[in-house]
C-alpha cells in the first residue's frame, strides 16, 4: 500500500489523474447536458496542456509556467 500512496504522490501521476478526470468530465457533459456535443478535438485540450506543462518541466524547473 505505501507504493501505491507514493506512486499517488508523485506530480507527474496527479497530472495524468487531473487531466483523465477532465476529459472525461468534459465528455459526459457534452453528451448528457449539452444540445450539441463538443467536437472531439476540443476534447484533446487538457492533455495537450498536460504535455505542454510536462516540456516546460523537463526544460527549465525554474520557470514561472512550471511553478505551481
Amino acid at each position: 500500500m505505501s507504493k501505491l500512496k507514493k506512486l499517488l504522490k508523485s506530480p507527474h501521476i496527479q497530472i495524468a489523474l487531473a487531466a483523465g478526470t477532465s476529459i472525461l468530465l468534459i465528455a459526459s457533459f457534452s453528451k448528457w447536458v449539452l444540445e450539441k456535443p463538443i467536437n472531439p478535438f476540443l476534447l484533446t485540450i487538457p492533455a495537450l496542456i498536460e504535455v505542454g506543462y510536462e516540456y516546460f518541466l523537463k526544460k527549465d524547473k525554474e520557470s514561472k509556467i512550471v511553478k505551481t
